[in-house]
């Protein structure tokens, strides 16, 4: 038995203790669910409402929770009252917080959760979902059952590199003979003009520093130039310079630098979680683009977590349409999922049309017409 309450503040819904010892024993909980990055984002987020869902059981212990921010946004140009998960939207892949031992009370999660939103907004979105529960099918059969309306689709398939314990050795051994000489070539580039590799884990004391300078080379790059960046970004900016070193103090930073000239030419700003390098951001200086720098690191990371006994390299996420890195050492991929609840009035059903019938038909038109193009040019 689950008993459920819900509470506006994070601090009236759990303390850290059992939160933790709730994300230890929740099969999909990821980096971006754990507590530091949490009550980071709650010091920073601009949310008009916020709602947490708590579940206890019998003798009081946490076993289910659920964050969700309530806002106005426009979305295709109509003003709507949308229901996110809490950590959207820096978070790059979520999962649902639900003791091991309740896996098979998901349904009563769903029936407390929309009791609190269905008169709230008019759709909910949940951004980059993970699950290795089938919480995604079972969520779809509720929403069958309920006559509720639902859509799922995938937002992306994170390439993920799987170490199985071999050696620095090995590895180098596996790459293809031309993807090791590339790397040698760029490489040797790289010694001639004075550059250093460095894979960090720094300490809080150190992440001020490094912290700036992860900045100023992200505000020179292009990610600066199209107003891209993480650190640059008005709300990003003092997030990350606050969350950066409360990551750090439990390990979880997780960085490769390339140095020329004793200067910070380009970076890997990662994490490490559950054994495995998260990459979430690059940036790199615009001179030196021809260095290729970004495979230089990827190359250092690889090669540093075989060295360290890390049991994956992980993209954390990609765009729909970007081909990350390591696609050319793994083709194992975790799916990202975006799914969508849409309210039954006026203004879910527009975004609901729009979502599932008018963007996929607009997508296939503009595929045809680029077909047309490129015939008519050939």
């Amino acid at each position: 038995m689950i008993t459920f309450q819900v509470f506006d503040q994070l601090s009236s819904a759990v303390d850290e203790h059992e939160y933790r010892a709730l994300m230890a024993c929740s099969p999909n909980a990821t980096l971006f669910n754990h507590w530091p990055w949490l009550v980071t984002w709650l010091n920073h987020c601009d949310a008009d409402r916020t709602l947490f869902i708590v579940g206890r059981n019998q003798r009081q212990e946490l076993v289910a929770f659920m964050g969700l921010r309530l806002d106005r946004e426009k979305l295709f140009g109509i003003p709507v009252q949308v229901a996110r998960l809490l950590q959207y939207p820096w978070a790059d892949r979520l999962g649902q917080m639900l003791h091991q031992d309740y896996l098979d009370k998901w349904d009563l999660v769903l029936d407390k959760l929309f009791q609190v939103i269905a008169d709230e907004c008019d759709l909910m979105i949940w951004e980059q979902w993970h699950d290795s529960e089938d919480f995604r099918q079972r969520t779809l059969d509720w929403g069958r059952e309920r006559s509720q309306s639902f859509f799922c689709m995938t937002t992306c398939q994170c390439p993920e590199y799987l170490l199985q314990g071999q050696t620095e050795e090995e590895v180098v051994a596996s790459y293809p003979s031309k993807m090791r000489t590339d790397l040698k070539r760029r490489r040797k580039k790289l010694a001639k003009l004075d550059g250093v590799i460095e894979h960090v884990r720094p300490s809080p004391e150190q992440v001020e520093s490094l912290y700036q300078q992860l900045k100023q080379v992200e505000s020179q790059s292009w990610k600066g130039d199209e107003g891209m960046g993480i650190f640059n970004h008005p709300t990003g900016s003092e997030f990350f310079a606050e969350l950066a070193p409360a990551l750090a103090a439990e390990g979880h930073l997780d960085l490769v630098l390339a140095y020329i000239d004793g200067k910070l030419a380009s970076y890997k700003f990662g994490f490490y979680f559950n054994n495995r390098f998260l990459d979430y951001s690059i940036a790199y200086l615009p001179e030196y683009s021809k260095l290729a720098l970004g495979r230089i690191l990827l190359d250092e990371i690889v090669l540093e977590a075989a060295r360290s006994g890390y049991q994956a390299v992980d993209a954390s996420r990609v765009g729909p349409y970007t081909r990350h890195l390591l696609l050319e050492r793994s083709q194992k991929t975790i799916p990202h999922w975006r799914l969508y609840w849409f309210r039954r009035n006026f203004k879910g059903q527009a975004i609901r049309f729009i979502v599932t019938v008018a963007k996929p038909i607009a997508r296939r038109l503009r595929s045809r017409w680029q077909d047309w193009q490129q015939r008519k040019a050939g």
